[in-house]
């Protein structure tokens, strides 16, 4: 006896609210490095024409972070705790 549900279409709805979630949380990251990156003196177009020329993500953040003390070298670890929708924040 038919379900009336075929695996693929299962498939897809599982798919469509994995990519509605990673979309959301994707934004949320983007703006949250948009705002850190103004925080250092960086705009968002430097930090698009940086990616654009193919710098890795990771060198971004690196670069960021080392933008953000005077000397170039990144500041000392601060203490974190986790909130309760479950991002770290920094004290």
């Amino acid at each position: 006896m038919a379900t009336g549900h075929s695996p693929q279409s299962t498939d897809d709805s599982q798919s469509k609210d994995f990519d509605e979630v990673d979309s959301h949380l994707l934004e949320q990251t983007v703006e949250k490095l948009v705002r850190y990156g103004q925080r250092v003196g960086v705009t968002p177009e430097e930090m698009i024409s940086l990616l654009d020329s193919g710098i890795s993500i990771h060198d971004l953040l690196a670069f960021l972070a080392s933008k953000s003390s005077p000397s170039g070298v990144p500041e000392p670890k601060r203490e974190r705790t986790l909130r309760k929708d479950r991002f770290i924040c920094f004290r």
